[in-house]
């Protein structure tokens, strides 16, 4: 569920800090695809996010990225990252918003009705990543899976199910993760 939906009741997220409130030793990771909603929906004031706390938001494009990544940048949480999953075209960062990330996470579509997820796309993703600090954390293919998987190919994706699509990216499993 996004915590930031309108439809979610209050009572939910007043009920949602009490249990992040009451396990200080476990990290929440909230992710949204409605920050614009932090304001008057959050159980926290902005200057008041539990350290435990991870804010997160969903960039599956250059747009959302972008609109969201401005967003996220202003919310003073301890860690911010994206989830660009499932990754539905190129994004490349802009040097305020990839200043303002401590992770991310990439990954391929599931189910019945999943688009491919070219390996361009996450290698990108990774290489800038490296470049600005950021820890990136390869997930999963999802329903596809590189035809070719030699490093630096761009390559075309066939279908083959999530199990067997693994989570290598170019032969290596990415577990980036923020100190």
């Amino acid at each position: 569920a996004d915590w930031l939906d309108n439809r979610v009741p209050q009572n939910w997220r007043v009920d949602l800090a009490k249990v992040i409130a009451d396990t200080p030793s476990l990290d929440w990771m909230l992710l949204s695809k409605r920050l614009e909603n932090f304001d008057h929906l959050a159980p926290w004031p902005r200057q008041q996010i539990p350290d435990n706390v991870w804010i997160g938001a969903s960039a599956e494009n250059q747009a959302m990225a972008d609109r969201r990544g401005e967003q996220i940048a202003t919310i003073p949480a301890k860690v911010r990252f994206f989830s660009c999953e499932p990754l539905l075209s190129e994004i490349v960062l802009k040097p305020k918003i990839a200043a303002s990330l401590d992770q991310i996470i990439s990954g391929g579509e599931s189910g019945v009705l999943a688009r491919p997820s070219l390996p361009q796309w996450h290698r990108s993703l990774r290489d800038q990543c490296a470049a600005h600090g950021i820890a990136y954390l390869f997930k999963q293919w999802g329903e596809y899976a590189p035809e070719d998987s030699a490093p630096g190919a761009h390559t075309s994706m066939i279908r083959v199910g999530k199990a067997k699509a693994g989570r290598l990216l170019d032969g290596i499993e990415h577990n980036g993760f923020p100190t």
